[in-house]
This record gives structure tokens, sequence and C-alpha cells, in this order.
């Protein structure tokens, strides 16, 4: 719709249901205004203005973050047409699901600096009721200079804030950015969460490749720069870099090519480094790296190496590398320590009492609750609160014990690069607090450097990676926990009768009437307060001490001008002409030289 000078864009869904507390409808609208925009000042302008009203609907955070990585944030709430308004409805339905008893509500902008210099597109997503969750989501441009750009930088990003976890993670994806003509690609992440399962991690492009990826983090892609001067010859570079409690990570690949009628020059070098504190001090950096002559698409010479390097006290490196001719191939592996080995311990490392220790520790238990989408149940605060202290289980909730001090179900034959007798561990039986004992639960794993717990032999150590997944602890989930059983109660409404002299009885039901019922009871209300007595005690609130009401109300006698009391003798005079009965009031023919007289009601006259 177009209302000169501005522009509205609006589009939704409205779903009925069988109850009225079933119905839910979605909209997004906007308000464009005509360019240069509302100038706000200091160079900004302001070009939309809108907002998103859900009843019935939630934020599908997993959605949310698709829709920033694969570059449509910034298009899903502002449609730069009808048409294309069009074809996101299905991408904004899938962002906001149904949801019974979750309302959304945000508000969008669009503004700009310096003539389109810069361009942000913002909208911020508030989930009602307990718990309340707010979702920032967003796109920036920066293109410098405007018409002729040589740097272009477009990121999608997205925030999301949870009080109950408490929790922060924004996400951020650069999508068509170039520089001088070179493409930029990558996403960056960064989380922060609290309670027993505390976490932070910061990424630009990713993790190494052994390393897990941490719930709740999405899988990133690498920063990359494609510096391919010819369609003749590709050059691509990627990185990433990662920050995590126990973990610094950062790795980065080369690959060019350069090839004419399937004939040319290839080859590759990648670094992929991790290091880690706990439960001590450990490096470990892979290098790949191969050149390769291709003649027809058949290779006709090639050299390649791998190389593994571990440290420290002692450093230990081991690797193969190859040569590769048209007729044969050489290879070649070597495994070489040097430094000084730590100094072995009098006694074997307790790892049962580490254990032990381990598992004792708050930070080894954590209580996750379910998804609110797929949850009936909503929660007070304080119950809210204490999920996120990790005090309470939530009933459809999950409990998991972990610890990372050594695999379990695992023959261990070293700790701490010292060897100890051989050894297995395990978490036989988990007894809850009621007594419960022996119940059934999940395996959970993490990873584990091998090399840290067996003593493995050489094939074993080139072919296996870095870390591999171990068993460290066991979950609990809904159906395996005894809770008690479901208490079944009948809902009783009270009911009462509004006076009698209006036909049949008005019956109030609290939830019918909020729901559905109001612009009738708001129409009967009135009825019923027009037709009631003053004195209902319905309506009014009575003292403990009684008050009696006079039939009649009462008066004085006064002079017409001033209000003042009349002498003895014209209230005689007054009272034997005009007599009076209740509230009535009057004024009788004056005698010659009596003043103008009138009755008022007593509490206007001051004696």
């Amino acid at each position: 719709m177009t209302l000169p000078p501005v522009s509205v864009n609006a589009f939704g869904q409205f779903t009925t249901g069988s109850r009225a507390e079933d119905s839910t409808f979605l909209l997004v609208m906007g308000l464009v205004f005509p360019p240069p925009g509302v100038q706000v000042g200091l160079g900004f302008a302001l070009r939309r203005l809108g907002g998103v009203v859900g009843v019935g609907h939630a934020v599908d955070r997993v959605a949310l973050a698709r829709v920033v990585l694969n570059g449509t944030a910034g298009d899903l709430l502002f449609p730069p047409d009808t048409a294309t308004a069009e074809q996101r409805v299905p991408a904004v339905l899938a962002v906001f699901p149904r949801s019974r008893g979750r309302n959304v509500i945000g508000p969008m902008f669009e503004a700009t600096w310096g003539h389109a210099l810069v361009s942000a597109k913002l909208a911020a997503l508030i989930e009602l009721p307990d718990p309340v969750r707010l979702s920032v989501i967003g796109s920036l441009s920066v293109l410098i200079p405007e018409q002729a750009p040589i740097v272009e930088l477009r990121a999608e990003f997205l925030g999301q804030f949870d009080p109950v976890q408490p929790s922060m993670m924004i996400t951020a994806a650069l999508t068509g950015s170039r520089i001088a003509g070179v493409r930029l690609s990558g996403e960056v992440c960064l989380l922060t969460r609290g309670g027993r399962d505390a976490a932070f991690v910061l990424s630009a492009g990713g993790f190494h490749p052994q390393f897990p990826v941490p719930v709740g983090v999405p899988e990133l892609r690498r920063v990359a720069m494609n510096l391919s001067p010819s369609p003749l010859m590709t050059f691509r570079c990627q990185a990433y870099l990662a920050l995590t409690t126990n973990t610094v990570q950062f790795g980065a690949r080369i690959d060019f090519q350069a090839q004419i009628a399937r004939c040319g020059l290839s080859g590759h070098l990648a670094l992929d480094v991790l290091a880690q504190w706990r439960p001590h001090l450990a490096f470990t950096a892979q290098l790949h790296a191969g050149v390769s002559v291709r003649v027809l698409g058949k290779s006709l010479m090639g050299v390649h190496l791998d190389l593994l390097l571990e440290g420290p006290t002692p450093w230990h490196a081991r690797g193969r590398g190859s040569i590769d001719l048209f007729l044969f191939s050489v290879s070649f592996d070597f495994d070489t320590t040097w430094g000084s080995a730590p100094p072995l311990p009098q006694d074997p490392v307790d790892i049962g009492a580490l254990l032990t220790d381990e598992l004792e520790q708050p930070r080894a238990w954590a209580t996750h609750p379910p998804d609110p989408a797929l949850s009936p149940v909503v929660l007070t605060p304080e119950a809210n609160r204490l999920l996120g202290d990790g005090k309470l289980v939530h009933p459809q909730g999950t409990m998991t014990v972990r610890q990372q001090i050594v695999p379990l179900r695992t023959e261990i034959e070293r700790f701490g690069r010292e060897s100890v007798p051989p050894q297995m561990w395990d978490i036989s039986a988990v007894t809850l607090g009621n007594g419960d004992s022996d119940l059934p639960t999940i395996e959970v794993k993490d990873r584990f450097a091998p090399g840290q717990f067996k003593s493995l032999a050489e094939d074993e150590q080139l072919s296996g990676g870095a870390y591999r997944d171990y068993p460290s602890g066991r979950r609990l989930t809904a159906s395996q926990l005894n809770a008690p059983d479901g208490k079944e109660d009948e809902l009783t409404v009270e009911a009462s009768t509004l006076g009698g002299a209006l036909g049949p009885d008005l019956r109030v039901d609290a939830l019918h009437v909020m729901v559905v019922k109001i612009p009738l009871v708001l129409a009967k209300a009135a009825e019923v307060a027009a037709a009631l007595r003053a004195d209902h005690e319905r309506w009014w609130w009575r003292p403990n001490g009684r008050v009696t009401v006079h039939t009649a109300q009462p008066v004085r006698p006064v002079e017409a001008w001033s209000l003042a009391p009349l002498s003895d003798g014209h209230a005689g005079l007054m009272m034997d002409a005009m007599p009076f009965h209740g509230a009535v009031t009057g004024t009788s023919a004056p005698r010659p030289g009596s003043p103008v007289r009138t009755i008022v009601e007593a509490w206007e006259v001051e004696d």
C-alpha cells in the first residue's frame, strides 16, 4: 500500500482453531520512507520502520541461525517488494513456528549513514511470557566508495540471549564481501554460558578438525579469501582461530592450481594446531603439504609430506613422506623424540581417587531443560531460576554427569605421560536422592587424546587422529528418571448471580470472560450497575461501624446573596411560609425590609 510519500508492506498468517485460545496470528509490517530517508542527525537516516507481532508463535533459534548463515537474514523481515514478500512467507513461518502460550513482539528498522555508505537492518525479537528470551537479527553493509566500491563488506548477524540458563550467543557471517575484487567469506561465533554447564567459545572460521563442536554452536565455515588472478589460475586461502575454556586452536590452508588443457601444476599447504592445558599442558601440530604435476589429467610427478608434532617434555615428531613419479613411487617414514621426559613419581597415580574427587565437583553435573516448544508446562520465574542454577531438574529435562580425567570403559596404560599399571574405570550405577539405584542411563562421550592413555603402535599413531571419542559419563533422561506419578484434579469454577431483576442469571466464568466474552461482559456490567440499588453490598464497601442515613436531608434558611444564616425571627417567617420535605428547596416572597431568603443544605452554611 502506498500513502505518498511513504509505502507500507505487510504480510503474515492468521490461523483459527476450534477454541479461541487455539487461534494464532503472525504479522510482519514495514514502513518505507522515500530516499534519502528521515534524517535523524550526525549523518544517520532512517529508511524503514516496522515490527513483528505474533500471538501463539515462538522463535525457532535453529532456523534463525540458519537464515543468518545462508545470508538471507537481511531480506527476511524487510523484503524489497511485494513479490519477494510472498516468497518469504514460508521462511518467516519456519522461523516463527506456532507454539501455544508463546508470543513474539519486536521492532525493526533500517538505517543508513553517509548516504548509504553504511547500511544496517536490525530487528529485536522478544518471546513472552516467562521464560523471556531476546533475539537480535540483522545485516550490515559497508561500501567504500559508494558508487564504485573497492571495499564491500556485507555481514549477517544474530544475537541470542537467554536469562534462564543464562547464556549469550552471537553469530555473524560474511556474505558477498569483497576487498579490491578479492572475495571474502566466513563465519564467527561467540558463546558464553553460565550455570553448571558453563562454557566460553570464541571462534572465527571453525575449530580444529579433531575438536568436537561444543553443544549449541553451529558448524562454521572457514574464513576464506579467493586470490585467483585469472581463470587459468586458482589461489585460495582459508584460516580459523578458536578459543575455548581449555584450548587454543588455529590453522590455515592454501590451495593453488594452474592448468591449461588438463595440464598444469597443483598443490596445497595446511597447518592445524591445538593446545590444551587441562589436565596438563599438551601441544599438537599437524602439517600437510603436497605438490604435483599433471598431464592430461594424470599425475606425472609429485611430492607429499605429513607431519605430526607433539610436546612438550619430551617433543615427539613423526610423519611420512613420499615422492611419486610416473613409473614408480618412493616413500619414507620417520619417528623421533628429543628433550627430557618429566621425572617419574615415586608412587603410581591413584586414578580412582582423582575420578572420585572430580565426580563430586559441581562442574561434573549438569541439568538441561527441554525445548519450550515441545513442553506443555509453563514454569514460574522462581522455578526457572532454580533450573538455571542447577538446583532442580526439569521433569522433562535431562541430567548429565561427566569428567575428563580418563576415558571410561577403556584400558588405561599411561596417565600424564607416565606409565601406570593397566586398569579400567567405569560408572557402575547411578543412585538418586530418593533411594532409587541402578537406573538405566545413556552413555556420554567426549574427546580424548589416545596417546596420553594408551601405548599405541606405530601404525595406530599414524592412521588415527590426534583425538578420538571415548566414554566420559552418563546421562539420565526424563523417561528414565523415577519421577512421581502425575496427579489429576478437577477445575472448579465459583459462580454467583448479580441481581434477580435482569431475567436469566448472569454467571461469571473467569477464563471464559477474559478470553472470549469481554465485550458481552462489559455491556452486561453496565446494565447491572444501572439496575442494582445504590446500597447493594456487592458495590459498596462497608466499615465495621454502622452508618445511619436520614430520610430527610438537614437544611438551613440563609440569605440568597451571601448564604449567611438568618436571624431567628427571619427563620421563623421562612419556616411558616415555606414548609419543606426531604431535600426540596425554595423561596417565598420577601416581606418589606427583609432580606431575600432561600433554603440550602446545612453543610453549605458556615455558622
